[in-house]
């Protein structure tokens, strides 16, 4: 059974991913609104619902809710794809096998470079208004969502800030980037045979299933460019550390203003300048050509890939 799994085509395996997101899905709902997760963490759905963050017990049952989340159903259903379909997982999820030290500090620095582009994309998104009703429901959401990242984001000390950085930067960059770069955006590339194509379907995934439609083009661009990182590269770790900076470094800098060590406070809305945006979009396309150029033959449907189409191509007559 195992083998026959290993080799079926890649629309075959993208189903069998399908199925088991979907059923990791369910199992976590199902443990919530069963209450077995609501019993450990004290966090009911209705408590959620409601959203009231003002009770340091249900904060901290939301954040260990949200790690469940991350675990349950990014994590978990990826790990059992490459353990099922895979005959070497960790290898074909671009886990093993060597890196450079220059692609991963390249890695961030494209990262960073990127942000201001970002940035006018985020500017220019919320201006957009939804039509047939959409606009007020999904600006209330985004309101909501505003208010408990507000509250996740309230650190005391530095054990707070270690928990959200374990909880908001490590966990979601390692559990998102193996589900969505890891599986989704190589099956999407074998299946298309284009890798723009897997890149850009995997990108515009990975913002709608954050569900928060007035940040879903900057979120699409940073899909992007986590994409390319690991297609160029052929690691996973380079997106795994660009997407870490990426949360990590909005959560030490809002501490750092918290505790009045630097005056900067990142969770307010300042637009960004539109020149600022365009030197950025330059700059980043200008580091991956030189990323690309480092990163040689590693690019992700190689190595794993290529190694796997031999194993399960007959040989020559």
């Amino acid at each position: 059974m195992a083998e026959i799994l290993k080799r079926q085509t890649p629309f075959v395996r993208l189903l069998g991913f399908i199925v088991l997101f979907l059923g990791c899905m369910i199992l976590y709902n199902g443990l919530l609104l069963g209450g077995a997760l609501s019993g450990v963490f004290h966090v009911t759905p209705a408590v959620l619902a409601k959203g009231d963050f003002s009770d340091p017990q249900v904060l901290s049952g939301v954040k260990a809710v949200q790690l469940c989340y991350s675990l349950i159903c990014f994590l978990l259903p990826a790990l059992l794809f490459n353990l099922l379909f895979s005959r070497k997982p960790f290898a074909d999820a671009g886990l093993a096998g060597p890196l450079l030290p220059s692609l991963l500090l390249l890695a961030v620095v494209i990262l960073a470079a990127s942000l201001p582009f970002a940035g006018v994309l985020a500017d220019w998104n919320r201006q957009i208004h939804f039509p047939w009703g959409m606009d007020a429901p999904l600006r209330e959401l985004e309101r909501r969502a505003a208010d408990m990242t507000r509250s996740l984001l309230v650190m005391p000390d530095v054990g707070v800030l270690l928990y959200n950085l374990l909880l908001i930067a490590i966990v979601p960059a390692i559990a998102e980037e193996w589900f969505f770069r890891g599986v989704l955006q190589r099956l999407l590339i074998r299946m298309s045979g284009r890798p723009w194509l897997g890149i850009l379907i995997a990108a515009v995934i990975f913002s709608l299933l954050h569900g928060e439609m007035l940040g879903f083009f900057p979120r699409l661009a940073l899909g992007i460019v986590l994409g390319c990182l690991f297609y160029f590269s052929g690691s996973l770790w380079t997106a795994i550390t660009a997407h870490f900076l990426n949360n990590g470094l909005q959560i030490v800098l809002t501490y750092l203003h918290q505790h009045h060590h630097i005056a900067f406070d990142i969770t307010q809305d300042t637009p960004t300048p539109l020149a600022a945006g365009a030197v950025s979009g330059v700059l980043t396309i200008a580091l991956f050509l030189l990323f690309r150029k480092l990163s040689g033959d590693r690019a992700g449907l190689r190595g794993p890939e290529a190694t796997e189409k031999a194993v399960s191509s007959p040989p020559a007559s």
